[in-house]
């Protein structure tokens, strides 16, 4: 009876204005379990963005959805809270995690990037290198670092351009290669090339810089 009134379900929680009522709408249709699906996706498109809030946190609890996309769609939400969830729903699924991981770290909101780094537990898979580097350019810093050491056991080349833009400049009248100042972001980029990409060409030069500088905490990153 439950699942046969899931459309019910999903037009009373449309009409619940009072809080404590769409909770308990939420309890009974999480309960009814993945027969509830087709009504709650047909909803959810052109929802307003509390119904849309509603019907994620619902299907977050659910099996992995049948049909992804109008929760990728989501993704790209006006309103943060439903963006927030519908990230929730897909990273619980490995058929959608790395898509919504790339989507995420793609678009550069800070909130949901944070989420998605992470999600990755410490360790970027190959097919998520791109996306990450992405995140070097994050105007957040502490969203770089966190990128730098997720990129820390790449073998990927494509690390590499990216991580040096961290550690050098050019300046003075010969534009030459200079150490950018210290910080633990340059330091931590340093200290990735060191240990991973010693031998690749470009950065042996940056290695020897490092290695004669006076501040001993760059000379530590390349030790």
């Amino acid at each position: 009876g439950l699942v046969q009134g899931a459309g019910h379900g999903g037009r009373a929680l449309f009409g619940a204005d009072h809080r404590q009522a769409r909770r308990r709408m939420l309890d009974l249709l999480t309960q009814v379990g993945p027969g509830v699906e087709p009504a709650l996706m047909q909803r959810l498109e052109g929802a307003p963005w509390y119904l849309a809030r509603n019907i994620l946190v619902v299907l977050s609890q659910l099996p992995p959805v049948v049909n992804p996309e109008p929760i990728l769609r989501a993704l790209r939400h006006d309103e943060p809270r439903v963006r927030h969830e519908a990230l929730k729903v897909l990273l619980r699924h490995p058929a959608t995690r790395d898509r919504a991981i790339s989507d995420v770290l793609e678009g550069g909101d800070e909130a949901q990037t944070r989420i998605a780094l992470n999600s990755l537990n410490g360790r970027c898979p190959p097919s998520l290198v791109a996306p990450v580097l992405a995140v070097i350019g994050h105007p957040n810093a502490e969203l770089q670092l966190q990128a730098v050491r997720l990129l820390a056991d790449s073998t990927s080349p494509l690390v590499v351009p990216q991580l040096l833009t961290l550690v050098r400049t050019r300046g003075g009248l010969f534009r030459r290669v200079r150490l950018l100042p210290p910080t633990p972001l340059m330091l931590e980029a340093l200290a990735v090339l060191a240990t991973r990409w010693a031998n690749h060409r470009p950065v042996i030069a940056i290695l020897q810089l490092a290695g004669r500088s006076a501040d001993p905490q760059v000379r530590a990153a390349v030790g």
